[in-house]
């Protein structure tokens, strides 16, 4: 869409150097030309160049629409190692396009690349929209204290300090995450946590990319009600905490899980492909520690039409308390290779409603000792599965049911 036809309720978007003096040359500093822009007409472009940014940057807020010519030719390059690159100030209908959010100098712990103010209560937002925009070389790409309502729409994080993207608060966050992604940061690709005893929800992930993060693809803790679709974790190349890059892990009620592919190069019993108290249906997983390790706390699981082959540990494994728990409909073919754990499903843990194994299928290979081993504690039922290998019921409860 052309300057000259695009509007907003203020004004049509100006040109922050034609209009404001910014400078694209990254020789001065632009944060107050830009920020003097967005005061006076709400609606900026901003052309081709690198603009240096200072202090606390870019203020995106109320109504206020920030465009650049996309993010390999609009960059904003912070000065320091701290201050974000651009700070929400709350409102509504902020929009922000086609920028690279970078850094001169290495990231310390309040160097973001798009984040809250650094001071006071995070201001409540909604109806933001982010698009097009790559964060690089921050301490978090995107960064927030759970107060972020809005739309994140093909936003990289990439070579991070510490995690791509880190929500961390108590206020439902509710965004939507469509074809983002996450690669080469130090600490976690995706990181939502709840602070105290709130919770922090993202909402809905489609189509999520993460690539050789040092602590793992994705951890969600205390945060409930997730639905992620078609999450991508892959080729282990990580640096922290072991280089658990293909971590999928969530420690909250009611996630759900829905297609995918989990792979790499085989990384030892303890990385963990998917960690979920929740629903994880039609994911693949292969080349990693477990395919499915579920933990739970007197959750309700299902792992549902996994394709789980060649990890180094148990295909499906699951360890703590559950209420229920159901594993149906997967293929776990050839896992164990590295000799660290027994059965293509290995399940450990107690179940006080009930467990199901409906209809999995595993095949010879690697060196799982069973087809499934059961070390549940609670009522376990078993049928119509097709597992090779032997049947082991080491202190568990009895299994009741047929073809297993």
């Amino acid at each position: 869409m052309s300057a000259s036809t695009l509007m907003v309720s203020r004004t049509p978007f100006v040109d922050a150097v034609a209009v404001g003096g910014a400078d694209p040359t990254g020789a001065t500093d632009s944060t107050a030309a830009i920020n003097a822009c967005i005061a006076q007409y709400g609606a900026v472009s901003l052309p081709p160049g690198t603009f240096k940014i200072t202090g606390s940057g870019i203020n995106l807020g109320q109504d206020v629409h920030l465009y650049g010519a996309g993010p390999g030719l609009t960059v904003l390059m912070h000065a320091a190692a701290t201050g974000n690159v651009v700070t929400i100030t709350g409102g509504q209908n902020g929009f922000l396009e086609g920028v690279a959010l970078d850094r001169a100098v290495p990231a310390i712990a309040g160097g973001n690349g798009i984040g809250e103010p650094a001071t006071g209560a995070p201001p409540p937002t909604n109806n933001y929209i982010f698009r097009d925009i790559v964060a690089q070389n921050q301490w978090f790409g995107v960064a927030g204290a759970g107060a972020y309502y809005g739309t994140f729409d093909n936003v990289q994080c990439n070579e991070c300090y510490s995690d791509g993207w880190n929500f961390d608060g108590e206020i439902p966050l509710q965004s939507v995450l469509t074809n983002c992604g996450a690669q080469l940061n130090n600490g976690w690709g995706f990181q939502i946590l709840a602070t105290g005893s709130g919770y922090c929800p993202v909402g809905q992930m489609s189509v999520i990319t993460t690539f050789a993060n040092g602590l793992g693809g994705i951890n969600f803790q205390g945060s409930p009600q997730n639905s992620i679709d078609d999450v991508r974790l892959m080729n282990y190349n990580g640096s922290g905490n072991g280089g658990t890059d293909l971590n999928f892990m969530t420690y909250g009620e009611h996630n759900e899980v829905i297609g995918g592919l989990i792979e790499g190069a085989g990384c030892g019993s303890s990385v963990n492909g998917v960690g979920m108290c929740g629903r994880g249906l039609g994911m693949k997983a292969s080349g990693i520690g477990y395919g499915a390790l579920a933990t739970a706390s007197n959750g309700e699981l299902s792992i549902i039409g996994m394709q789980v082959r060649g990890c180094a540990n148990s295909g499906i494994a699951t360890r703590g308390a559950f209420s229920t728990l159901l594993i149906a409909h997967n293929q776990v073919s050839q896992n164990n290779v590295s000799g660290g754990g027994d059965g293509a499903i290995f399940l450990t843990g107690t179940v006080s409603r009930g467990a199901s194994i409906i209809g999995n299928m595993s095949e010879s290979g690697g060196l799982q000792k069973y087809g499934l081993y059961n070390g549940l504690t609670g009522p376990v039922v078993a049928v119509g599965n097709a597992l090779t290998g032997s049947i082991a019921n080491y202190g568990g409860a009895p299994m009741v049911g047929v073809n297993v």
